[in-house]
């Protein structure tokens, strides 16, 4: 499946120059339904889904953006849209300087990077994330990672499902006190690093064998 880049026009081909074109229009215009079908008319329905739920203001409250492009003003569009309360933005591209700073969209409460290539350069613009869950699973990220995750003051509900956490980023989860359910099934973490986070953080539910696909844990 196709993902757009940062080329130059030369580089790039009609098609690609048309949705980044909708992207950087999304960037400077209020986000409205006009703009989204724009990008809906250019894009795959597998990369961009129809179901959008938009608000009469025409701004939404729920927004699945598979592939996102890691372009700046994608970027930036998703940056402007403070409104949102679910965001996924699954398969996030690891080409991508960084993610969209969300420290600001207090209203924010989901956000899923399901599948995403993310490492610890991609946080370092937020500084604070108000979700209080918090999709990881199928991503890159390491126990380097997890120590530069941002603030989360309201995280209840975290998922790194097969993933390379080990019971060294296991532990930092710890100055996470509002932390309640913790997914970790396929992971490297151990029994005895459970047992060290329980006693750091005792209303945390830690849940290493959990049955269904990490898909399902996107509605739970």
């Amino acid at each position: 499946m196709a993902t757009i880049t940062n080329q130059s026009p030369n580089d790039s081909n009609p098609h690609q120059l048309r949705v980044a074109e909708a992207w950087d229009q999304l960037a400077k215009s209020p986000i409205s339904e006009s703009a989204l079908n724009a990008l809906r008319a250019l894009t795959p329905p597998d990369c961009f889904p129809q179901n959008h739920s938009l608000t009469p203001l025409g701004e939404f409250d729920h927004l699945h953006v598979p592939h996102c492009p890691p372009t700046s003003a994608a970027v930036a569009a998703l940056e402007r849209a403070t409104s949102v309360t679910r965001l996924l933005l699954h398969a996030y591209p690891g080409v991508a300087v960084h993610l969209p700073n969300l420290e600001h969209h207090h209203s924010l409460d989901w956000l899923s990077l399901y599948g995403s290539q993310i490492t610890g350069i991609h946080f370092t613009r937020m500084r604070k994330l108000h979700a209080s869950f918090l999709d990881l699973s199928r991503t890159t990220i390491t126990d380097d990672c997890i120590a530069q995750l941002p603030e989360m003051p309201r995280i209840q509900r975290l998922i790194l499902t097969l993933t390379e956490l080990s019971d060294s980023g296991l532990c930092q989860l710890s100055r996470f006190s509002t932390l309640r359910v913790l997914y970790v099934k396929y992971t490297r973490v151990t029994e005895r690093g459970i047992a060290d986070l329980r006693s750091m953080l005792p209303h945390c539910h830690v849940k290493r064998r959990v049955a269904g696909s990490p898909t399902k844990y996107a509605h739970p």
